[in-house]
């Protein structure tokens, strides 16, 4: 889903059960003028981490548990995440 800065929906993406979500997110971010992208773990990718900033856009993703580098993340964003996930349930 994405969404505005007031966690307005602007578009949703479905895909199929068995596809990976991140395997779109790059094509996803690709269409919109985003300044940030907020997800969660699944999107802690290389690929999506290192060509967020080539394009202007701040990853706001936490790190896996098992990263051997864990980089920082703005957390007080990270929590805006729940009010756009549960829009969803909706």
């Amino acid at each position: 889903m994405v969404v505005d800065k007031v966690c307005r929906p602007l578009r949703v993406i479905a895909t199929e059960v068995t596809e990976p979500a991140c395997k779109w997110a790059l094509e996803w971010v690709a269409s919109l003028a985003a300044g940030c992208v907020l997800a969660d773990k699944a999107y802690d990718a290389d690929e999506i981490i290192f060509s967020l900033p080539a394009r202007g856009i701040v990853p706001i993703i936490p790190p896996k548990i098992n990263r051997k580098s864990q980089r920082p993340y703005d957390k007080s964003i990270y929590k805006k995440r729940p009010v756009i996930e549960n829009f969803s349930l909706k």
